[in-house]
């Protein structure tokens, strides 16, 4: 069984419309942000590429324990509930990375 969080895929960046984005009409911690030099762009482009990964361990994980279910006749009777707040800034209005502010991107 190949793991999904063992797949290997190119490299690509999810570039949002405010990535980079000088908010010179936002509040004063967006507007104070300088460009990201290209040292931040590749740490943002890395920290994206590594919670992707680990994102992927979380379909690994789901299909093990459907697959377990299935074996013991549950699957039919069984619901499946799982979430997360899926928000982290990565380069949208100059902001490196973290969870910062109100934008829908940080929630």
């Amino acid at each position: 069984m190949v793991l999904q969080s063992q797949v290997l895929f190119s490299y690509f960046f999810i570039r949002t419309p405010n990535w980079g984005y000088h908010g010179d009409d936002h509040h004063w911690v967006i507007r104070q942000q300088p460009p990201l030099t290209e040292e931040l762009q590749q740490f943002s482009d890395d920290l994206f590429m590594r919670r992707w990964r680990s994102i992927l361990s979380i379909d690994d994980i789901v299909g093990e324990v459907m697959s377990i279910v299935e074996k013991a006749g549950l699957l039919n009777n069984t619901f499946f509930f799982y979430t997360s707040d899926h928000g982290y800034n990565l380069g949208q209005f100059r902001l490196p990375s973290g969870k910062f502010q109100v934008y829908d991107h940080d929630t």
